[in-house]
């Protein structure tokens, strides 16, 4: 039985928070997979892991956190399922919560790659080691196409160090090694802090008053927003607010 398991984070991605348990436990990712999620073969990722369903029951003499909390709060889920059409919706969320198998990633992602390498923002690094002691993963820093820190409207840093390899996942978390603190760029471009605003409501769900472009058929959300006009499509709106703002 585990004995022990971290708490999670404000929004800490998954993986941080599974990284921070095997570097606490002295264990190896594994043991962690058999003993978190009944398999050793277990496929981990860096934005979408699974079996979410099997860990929950796994830590509920700790931890009494709902399945659905995981799979909100902490993986990128709500971001892509924002773009899946209902059927895919629907199996997509099961397998998050119960697959053995993690070949229904690519579907969910589309044409986004998996992330290699994380970014992170300076400021949020130093405001985690005051408050929590260490250094984690923040989900929102990892969305496609974010390149501002939500929260301090800084530029995001790439990390040093890669937590992917082919198939293979390392699990790295942050240092003053790997994630020098380097000095902090504020951005003020409307543009760049529009769609900011954007891809952070989507995360958190809060992008359903948007005109959504899931119509039920198979929607390219790589293509959307490469083209540049969905998301002015999007958010427009807060572009002019923003210039008011400012």
């Amino acid at each position: 039985m585990i004995v022990y398991f971290p708490f999670p984070y404000p929004d800490e991605n998954f993986y941080s928070w599974l990284a921070r348990y095997i570097k606490h436990s002295l264990t190896t990712s594994n043991l962690a997979a058999k003993e978190l999620f009944d398999t050793a073969d277990y496929e981990y990722s860096f934005d979408l892991p699974n079996r979410i369903s099997v860990f929950t029951q796994r830590i509920r003499h700790l931890q009494n956190i709902p399945c659905n909390d995981v799979i909100q709060k902490h993986t990128l889920w709500p971001f892509y399922s924002f773009f899946l059409k209902k059927t895919n919706y629907v199996f997509s969320y099961k397998n998050l919560t119960n697959s053995r198998h993690a070949n229904f990633r690519r579907m969910i992602r589309g044409e986004f790659e998996p992330i290699i390498s994380p970014r992170y923002c300076p400021t949020c690094l130093i405001e985690d080691e005051k408050k929590y002691g260490e250094f984690y993963w923040h989900r929102s820093h990892q969305l496609p196409f974010m390149c501002l820190c939500p929260k301090h409207l800084c530029s995001l840093k790439i990390c040093l160090q890669n937590v992917s390899s082919g198939r293979r996942i390392e699990f790295v978390l942050p240092t003053k090694e790997n994630c020098p603190a380097e000095s902090v760029i504020s951005n003020n471009n409307p543009w760049i802090l529009g769609i900011t605003s954007y891809l952070n409501d989507v995360l958190h769900g809060n992008g359903k008053d948007f005109p959504c472009p899931n119509t039920g058929t198979d929607f390219d959300c790589t293509e959307f927003f490469r083209t540049g006009l969905g998301i002015y499509w999007h958010i427009h709106g807060r572009i002019e607010r923003a210039s008011k703002e400012g």
